[in-house]
């Protein structure tokens, strides 16, 4: 993967790590391996692995109790009383500040 996925990108954030020398040269290895940069291969790695963070965070897991008791408490959600009235009008003024 050529340097091609970054160049076009704005870089206006350093972040710097201390690493041991073995690590380093492996890294170099393998970005040389495929044609970019140091820089180039760790950005991509590090948003490889921040995507499928995020993609993994994402999904959530329900037993089936689970998923029996959260249908039970959709299709019967609680009445807007007095309290929970003032606090949906007040979040909507704060929104509406910002």
């Amino acid at each position: 993967m050529p340097n091609v996925v970054l160049q076009n990108e704005l870089r206006s954030a350093n972040i710097r790590a201390r690493v041991p020398e073995e690590i380093k040269r492996r890294w170099q290895d393998a970005a040389f391996m495929r044609g970019q940069t140091l820089t180039d291969f760790l950005i991509v790695a590090a948003n490889k692995e921040t995507a499928e963070t995020f993609l993994e965070n994402e999904h959530i897991e329900l037993s089936q109790r689970d998923k029996v008791q959260l249908a039970e408490m959709l299709s019967r959600p609680p009445r807007v009383n007095e309290a929970m009235w003032k606090a949906m009008q007040k979040r909507l003024e704060n929104m509406t500040e910002t």
